[in-house]
């Protein structure tokens, strides 16, 4: 996984030029997700919240199940800001492999 302190050693050694730095926010800040959202999937348009983190085999089970029978429904519930999360570490990760590419 990719920390904070990954990106700034990163800017400051291999992203000199200024676009490149708008570039990961840019990636990032477009393809990230909220937490609110990520509720809203959850409890109100259809329990699609993995769909919304780009899960769909996670996705479907979780329909052919009834969501555990309301017991992986409910526990998703507590765990959803830390999905979100790990969905937005990766985007961000994705965001710095392409600037480096970029840069290079």
């Amino acid at each position: 996984m990719i920390t904070r302190s990954d990106v700034l050693s990163s800017r400051e050694n291999n992203l000199n030029s200024r676009d490149g730095c708008l570039k990961i926010g840019g990636n990032y800040n477009q393809n990230k997700n909220s937490v609110v959202m990520g509720y809203l999937f959850l409890l109100i348009i259809f329990s699609a919240h993995y769909a919304y983190n780009g899960k769909w085999g996670m996705q479907i089970l979780f329909w052919l199940t009834a969501g555990g029978l309301g017991v992986w429904w409910l526990i998703d519930i507590f765990r959803m800001s830390s999905i979100i999360k790990k969905y937005n570490d990766k985007q961000l990760a994705n965001a710095i492999i392409s600037v480096k590419a970029y840069s290079h």
